[in-house]
């Protein structure tokens, strides 16, 4: 998209768009055909992943957050999806790349999933082995008093048998 498109689609001013674009703390989130400055080389493109830069950025902005307190909020990766109404106004995404973008997020989603079902198992796992261990403690805990009781009468007897011997 160019920033024109971007602009109508975010209800701002298009040289708002350039200066986010080119603002020193977050131009790093944006791709290259999106920061150019060369004012001879072609015009500015933004990506579907920049569009969703610049509206996490409209939102955040509005929150009287600094330009650093944004790079932070995307550098975690964090994007926001809740267009503007104007948004509505602008051309849409072609029924193919919609299609493609659901088959990427559909496969990230499993992903997702198979990792944190992995996660669940060796959580389990663990769980099991944890108390397993601590069963296994319980016992030689258990047998070390004994062991301890066991002492200790011996040494009573000993004391008293030398008690015993003292006074003869």
């Amino acid at each position: 998209m160019k920033t024109g498109e971007v602009a109508k689609m975010m209800g701002l001013n298009p040289k708002t768009i350039t200066n986010w674009t080119d603002q020193e703390d977050l131009s790093v989130f944006f791709t290259e055909d999106a920061r150019r400055s060369d004012e001879t080389a072609s015009q500015r493109e933004y990506s579907e992943e920049d569009v969703l830069i610049i509206n996490t950025i409209r939102v955040h902005k509005t929150r009287q957050n600094t330009w650093k307190d944004v790079a932070k909020i995307l550098s975690t990766g964090h994007r926001e999806t809740d267009w503007p109404i104007t948004a509505a106004l602008t051309k849409s995404i072609s029924p193919a790349d919609q299609v493609a973008a659901m088959m990427l997020i559909k496969a990230e989603r499993d992903t997702a999933l198979a990792q944190l079902q992995d996660s669940m198992f060796e959580i389990d796992r663990l769980r099991k082995e944890l108390k397993e261990q601590r069963e296994g403690s319980s016992r030689e805990i258990i047998e070390l008093n004994r062991q301890i009781a066991r002492l200790e009468l011996r040494l009573e007897i000993l004391q008293e048998q030398l008690n015993d011997d003292k006074e003869e």
